[in-house]
């Protein structure tokens, strides 16, 4: 079967991501990967400050879109790619489903990291995504669950 395996990132602080997605999106643990595994060292660019608050207006900007269409690629069971038109090239963004939008939400909260409010938007066939952005290690994360229509 053809699918997406994983998404490989690179952030200052991959032990606050690892902590993240294990404490906060509740992911299982996974494994350390030996440094003779990894490679050479590659040339680190410091960002700006991180802030203290996570707007939906400072996801708009991160994400560069430029309100063309997009895309989704893969299903439930292939995992998925949200393809967005923009100016730019980047991966923006990892989404990572959850069975429990609001308890993540709480935990994020209660870890400290730096997320916007909670949000719902409707989705395809009157599904509703419930979902959150937080920004780790200077990733973006969100945090969703889709709500199934209510059959009529």
């Amino acid at each position: 079967m053809n699918r997406l395996n994983h998404v490989k990132l690179v952030t200052p602080e991959p032990d606050a991501v690892v902590r993240f997605l294990t404490e906060v999106a509740g992911l299982p643990q996974g494994f350390e990967v030996p440094s003779e595994h990894i490679g050479p060292a590659a040339e680190w660019r410091p960002e700006p400050e991180e802030q203290s608050k996570l707007t939906m207006d400072d996801i708009i900007s991160m994400r560069g879109a430029n309100g063309k269409s997009g895309f989704i690629v893969g299903d439930g069971t292939s995992r998925q790619l949200q393809i967005m038109s923009g100016d730019h090239a980047a991966v923006w963004a990892v989404t990572v489903g959850t069975t429990d939008v609001d308890a993540a939400y709480e935990r994020c909260q209660a870890k400290g990291y730096v997320c916007t409010p909670r949000n719902m938007v409707p989705f395809v066939g009157g599904d509703k995504i419930h979902y959150f952005f937080a920004r780790v290690g200077g990733l973006v994360f969100e945090i969703m669950n889709i709500e199934a229509a209510q059959a009529e």
